[in-house]
């Protein structure tokens, strides 16, 4: 479980660090921009798509538009953004159980935090 938390850890710290490569946020564009298509084929998508959207922003844009604001992220956004969240006093661990090698108290996690963050 410990190599586990500090594999996750460190990739955190990386993220934080280290700008996604150009061909890394393509791919996770055009994933989540193919992933939106096929969710709005359905009528009823289409109404939680455009519904929530006037509920929680008062301002509706079309898939089209949508996918224009996604093609518009850069690396530097994706970098400022993750130094943001993932930094040591943000992280919370939430673990279910149970397990055979437990993490005992909350200074294991802390000592795991200050040796992989």
């Amino acid at each position: 479980m410990e190599k586990s938390i500090s594999t996750i850890l460190k990739e955190y710290k990386k993220i934080s660090q280290i700008k996604v490569s150009a061909q890394e946020l393509k791919k996770a564009k055009e994933n989540i921009k193919g992933k939106m298509a096929i969710y709005l084929e359905a009528s009823d998508s289409q109404a939680s798509f455009y519904g929530l959207q006037e509920l929680l922003e008062k301002n509706i844009l079309t898939p089209k538009e949508l996918f224009k604001e996604i093609d518009k992220v850069s690396q530097n956004d994706i970098l400022k953004v993750a130094k943001d969240i993932f930094r040591p006093e943000k992280l919370n661990l939430a673990l279910i159980g149970p397990f055979k090698d437990k993490i005992k108290n909350e200074s294991s996690f802390r000592h795991l935090l200050e040796n992989n963050f």
